[in-house]
């Protein structure tokens, strides 16, 4: 765990040569830079949380090699791009956070494939298009929030069926329903 200190500087692809990581934590820094490609060879990690620091670039389709992950925290950065479809390899997945960033594109339907998600945090964004129905699979999810995005159209009345959701914010969005 290395959260909270003052690291600067590049993220180091050296994390890569860590084999045996099964927790990687170096959320509330100043890291800068891109996510190394080389955490795809981090093949144990079940939780990597790099939040709250200053990373750019994409979210990389390597991320869908890492299939033993629980937690995947991403948020509070300056993360560009489309979600990778990749994600939905993540069949482990209980916690997505890809909150404020300025993520774009669509949200892949892929995700839908990823039954254990609990918690998918995806608000301030620049994502597009529709709710996928296949998020109504998430038959664990208790919180979501896909607010402050452009998401338009219907919100999926089958969102009625997450019997286990606490929380739903999809506020600031031009969704509309009844």
């Amino acid at each position: 765990n290395l959260g909270a200190n003052t690291l600067t500087g590049s993220f180091p692809t050296e994390f890569g040569d860590l084999k045996s990581l099964d927790f990687l934590q170096v959320a509330s820094n100043t890291l800068t830079g891109t996510i190394p490609t080389e955490l795809q060879q981090l093949t144990l990690l079940k939780s990597i949380d790099v939040s709250g620091n200053k990373l750019e670039g994409t979210i990389s389709s390597s991320i869908g090699s890492l299939t033993a992950l629980t937690h995947l925290q991403l948020f509070n950065n300056s993360l560009t791009g489309s979600l990778p479809t990749e994600l939905g390899q993540l069949k482990a997945l209980t916690l997505l956070g890809l909150n404020d960033n300025k993520l774009t594109g669509t949200l892949p339907t892929e995700l839908g494939q990823i039954l254990t998600l609990q918690y998918l945090y995806a608000y301030s964004n620049h994502l597009k298009g529709t709710l996928p129905t296949e998020f109504t699979k998430f038959t664990d999810l208790i919180k979501l929030s896909f607010a402050s995005n452009g998401f338009s159209g219907t919100i999926p009345t089958e969102f009625g069926l997450l019997a286990r959701l606490q929380g739903l914010a999809l506020y600031d969005n031009t969704l509309s329903g009844e």
